[in-house]
């Protein structure tokens, strides 16, 4: 920490150009954060897809399973489908999902849900099915969140267009929602130890949404340095200056605190938009594997 500290204060100064930095990228990058790294690999920023395997008549899935379709004919009740890999223990987790219809009806809703949550429990009745038992945590387009059959308002409706950001923190056993990158607070807790799954339902004929994004980070102790050095506004202008930090601080926009979430989230916005985000992997030896942002 100390060392963190006394290179902050070299940066401040413009006649020093930093060379070597405790932070989030290896050295190289900080001369070209795009192409240096010998080990840099290009990946889609999406680890998981919806599962196939659980899929029922009244769920159409396409583009790799990322988008799903409810209800192509006609609707007589709710569809459901779930991620196909289970949240690992001591991740974070951030995805997001696009609103490609008009949404309409008893409830369109995204969340998480353990192995034991009955997806064709009502495949014949309309409810809102994320949260209707303790198996399940849901966030519906009206806005409500619903858990164990309870509900209560939440954050703003939202419809086509929109992209609905999910937040889980494995370590923390916290889930927070957003709207079009904006942070709707903490919505559930006590999490901890369970099996999970992402999950979303419908029962609207012909709605359907789209994965733009799945990305996770182990909870180590450069990500919880990172969380804390959020928290300070005068060293986090500093190292967003930083250019490979930069980037890396846009990619990450969700685990920051306050004001610094929305200006990075902001900043990526554009990207997410259009779809055309691509994460680059930048590894040195001893160095976490980090994704950032490529502009």
């Amino acid at each position: 920490m100390e060392y963190l500290h006394r290179r902050i204060v070299e940066l401040k100064s413009d006649a020093v150009k930093p060379t070597t930095l405790p932070s989030f990228v290896c050295d190289s990058c900080l001369e070209d954060p795009v192409t240096s790294c010998d080990e840099e690999m290009l990946i889609e920023g999406r680890e998981w897809a919806w599962d196939k395997t659980v899929t029922t008549a009244a769920t159409l899935l396409s583009k790799q399973n990322r988008e799903v379709r409810f209800h192509p004919g006609y609707s007589s009740g709710t569809a459901a489908v779930r991620g196909d890999a289970a949240f690992l223990h001591g991740r974070i987790y951030y995805w997001e999902i696009k609103m490609l219809t008009a949404l309409y009806g008893t409830d369109v809703m995204v969340g998480i849900g353990t192995k034991n949550a009955k997806l064709d429990k009502f495949a014949y009745q309309f409810c809102s099915l994320l949260g209707s038992d303790k198996e399940s945590w849901g966030f519906s387009y009206t806005g409500k969140l619903q858990h164990n059959g309870k509900s209560h308002f939440y954050g703003p409706p939202f419809g086509k267009g929109s992209v609905v950001g999910i937040y889980l923190d494995m370590w923390k056993g916290t889930l927070e929602f957003f709207v079009n990158r904006r942070p709707l607070g903490v919505a559930f807790k006590n999490l901890q130890g369970l099996q999970l799954y992402p999950m979303v339902c419908s029962t609207a004929a012909q709605s359907a949404m789209r994965i733009i994004v799945a990305v996770s980070q182990p909870v180590d102790l450069k990500l919880l340095s990172l969380r804390l050095l959020s928290t300070d506004n005068e060293i986090m202008q500093t190292l967003i200056r930083v250019p490979g930090i930069r980037r890396y601080l846009i990619s990450m926009w969700w685990i920051l605190s306050g004001e610094l979430r929305n200006i990075c989230g902001n900043m990526q916005s554009p990207e997410f938009e259009n779809e055309s985000t691509k994460y680059q992997v930048l590894s040195a030896s001893n160095t976490t594997v980090w994704p950032v942002i490529i502009s």
